[in-house]
C-alpha cells in the first residue's frame, strides 16, 4: 500500500516536469507567443531593466514632489506676510514669481483664472489677494480690511507699471468663480 500513496506524488512531479520541458521547448522554438501569454519567466534581464527604469522614475518624481512642496510652503509664507501686513503686494508678487518661476503649469493656470491681468506679476498678485481672501474667510471684517488694502496696492502696482488696472473678477463676493484647477495651492482648490 505505501506504493499507492507515492503514485500521485510521482504523477504530479512527472506532470510538472513535462509541463516545464514543454514550455522550455516552446520557448526555444518560438519565444514570441510565450512572451505574449506572459509565460516568459526566463526574461529576467529585461524585467530587471524595467524595474531599474521605474525606480529611477520614482526617484525623479519624489524630487519633483519635494520641490513642489517647498514652493507651496514658500508661497504660503509670502501670503502670510501679506495677510499680517508685513509685506507689500508688489514685493510679494516679485517673490512669488521667483519662487514659482519653474513651477510647471502655474502661470497657465493663473492666466486662465485671471484673464483680466496682463502680466505674470499681476496674475501672481491676483492669486495672492485671492489666497488672502480664502485664508480670512472666517473673519469677514478683517478679510474686508486686508483685501481692500491689497486691492489699493494692486491699483498702485498697475499704475506704476503704466498699464491699465485689472480689477479682480472675484473682488465681488457675488461673482461666480471659475472651476477648480489642477494646480496645487491655487484658488478654487481644496487646501
Amino acid at each position: 500500500m505505501p506504493v499507492l500513496r507515492c503514485r500521485p506524488a510521482i504523477a504530479m512531479t512527472t506532470s510538472l516536469a513535462a509541463l516545464a520541458l514543454s514550455l522550455g521547448l516552446a520557448h526555444a522554438i518560438s519565444s514570441d507567443w510565450v512572451g505574449e501569454l506572459g509565460l516568459d519567466v526566463w526574461n529576467l534581464p529585461e524585467q530587471t531593466r524595467i524595474i531599474d527604469r521605474e525606480n529611477a522614475r520614482y526617484e525623479r518624481l519624489a524630487i519633483d514632489g519635494d520641490c513642489l512642496r517647498e514652493q507651496i510652503a514658500a508661497s504660503g509664507e509670502v501670503v502670510a506676510g501679506l495677510t499680517a501686513g508685513r509685506a507689500r503686494l508688489a514685493t510679494a508678487a516679485e517673490e512669488l514669481e521667483a519662487i514659482n518661476r519653474d513651477r510647471a503649469g502655474m502661470m497657465l493656470v493663473l492666466e486662465y483664472n485671471f484673464p483680466d491681468a496682463s502680466t505674470d506679476q499681476q496674475r501672481l498678485a491676483r492669486w495672492a489677494i485671492e489666497e488672502v481672501r480664502r485664508r480670512l474667510q472666517d473673519d469677514p471684517s478683517r478679510q474686508a480690511e486686508v483685501v481692500e488694502r491689497l486691492e489699493g496696492e494692486f491699483e498702485t502696482m498697475c499704475q506704476a507699471d503704466g498699464r491699465a488696472t485689472a480689477r479682480s473678477r472675484t473682488a465681488d463676493p457675488t461673482a461666480t468663480p471659475r472651476p477648480a484647477t489642477a494646480a496645487p495651492g491655487l484658488p478654487g482648490e481644496p487646501h
